[in-house]
């Protein structure tokens, strides 16, 4: 990281959801390294990511909350807002995977996906919108997958959702453009991630019944995409340095749908 970076995002305010593990954990650590003040909303504990905060001489601020309760991000939103005075930027991360065809996807689970994924990212968005409105000024980054631009077999309620946070990335600069706020959306690859390994488990257990299920996109470039990878997109995308880019798909997938 250049010094230029490593203080590009001093005094911002950024909420991260899904902070306590993965590519949440990861982004949280990356922007609280270059100078921003990091909100971590998780269901979950983020202990794990305080105390590797910590050993780095880092302080984010960790709040409990669950994206599929519009009264917890309200309170997450006002309690940000109150102790800050701002908020600068949401990295709306949290998700989960389930694995299933169209077919095979039952309503529950269908809904769940769909629930966390897209309507928690779309309640995510609609709790700090108006402290970024009064400012006249805000970045969103919206956690979606290349999942939501090519077939990912076996995973249709995922790739639905996902799919879905496109159509409101282009809802919300309709919506919000005049009000300086700018709206992207990452798409990284397979990712070596518990959400990952869980959807890879689940297909082997699957493959002798259905061998497509293996399929995974392969990567140009050699290796495997980390979670830092894309935590570095998702800081590069709620700094200055991208002041003029909304409705961009940042692509961190090593290759796999170049064409």
């Amino acid at each position: 990281m250049t010094a230029e970076a490593a203080t590009r995002l001093t005094g911002k305010v950024i909420v991260v959801t899904g902070a306590a593990s993965g590519i949440g954990r990861a982004t949280v650590l990356r922007l609280a390294s270059e100078g921003a003040q990091v909100i971590c909303v998780d269901r979950a504990d983020c202990g794990d990511v305080e105390e590797a905060a910590d050993r780095c001489g880092l302080r984010p601020l960790s709040l409990e909350g669950d994206v599929t309760s519009a009264e917890d991000l309200s309170a997450v939103a006002e309690t940000v807002h109150e102790r800050f005075g701002r908020i600068d930027g949401l990295f709306a991360n949290a998700g989960v995977a389930g694995v299933g065809t169209a077919v095979e996807a039952d309503d529950e689970s269908w809904h769940r996906i769909l629930e966390v994924n897209l309507t928690g990212a779309w309640r995510s968005a609609a709790a700090v919108l108006p402290v970024m409105v009064g400012r006249t000024s805000g970045s969103i980054v919206l956690q979606s997958s290349i999942g939501a631009v090519i077939g990912a077999p076996g995973l249709a309620a995922y790739s639905s959702a996902k799919a879905g946070l496109l159509g409101l990335m282009y809802s919300l600069i309709a919506d919000y453009t005049e009000h300086n706020i700018r709206v992207n959306a990452l798409l990284p690859g397979p990712v070596d991630t518990e959400l990952m390994r869980s959807v890879r488990a689940a297909r082997a257990e699957r493959a002798p019944r259905d061998g497509s299920l293996q399929a995974t996109p392969v990567t140009k470039l050699p290796g495997e995409c980390r979670v830092d990878d894309v935590a570095a997109a998702a800081a590069f995308l709620l700094s200055d340095d991208a002041r003029w880019i909304t409705g961009t798909k940042l692509v961190v997938d090593g290759g796999a749908t170049a064409v």
